[in-house]
C-alpha cells in the first residue's frame, strides 16, 4: 500500500511512504493495528523509527 500526501508536498518525495508488515508476508486480506507494521520511506528505502523521547529518524 502506497500513502500519497495532498497537498504542496504532493510534488516532493519525502511525501511517499510505504506500509509494510514487520513479521509475514503480504498474502491478501485485512489488516489492524494489532498487526505489527513498519513504515518504509520509498525514496531512500529506510524505515521511520521513534526514539524514547518521541522524537522521529529514519533507519537504515
Amino acid at each position: 500500500m502506497v500513502v500519497y500526501e495532498g497537498g504542496s508536498v504532493m510534488s516532493q518525495a519525502r511525501s511517499l511512504w510505504r506500509l509494510e508488515l514487520a513479521r509475514t508476508k503480504w498474502a491478501g486480506g485485512f489488516i489492524n493495528w494489532l498487526h505489527p507494521m513498519r513504515i518504509r520511506h520509498l525514496t531512500t528505502g529506510r524505515y521511520l523509527g521513534v526514539k524514547e523521547n518521541n522524537e522521529l529518524y529514519l533507519v537504515d
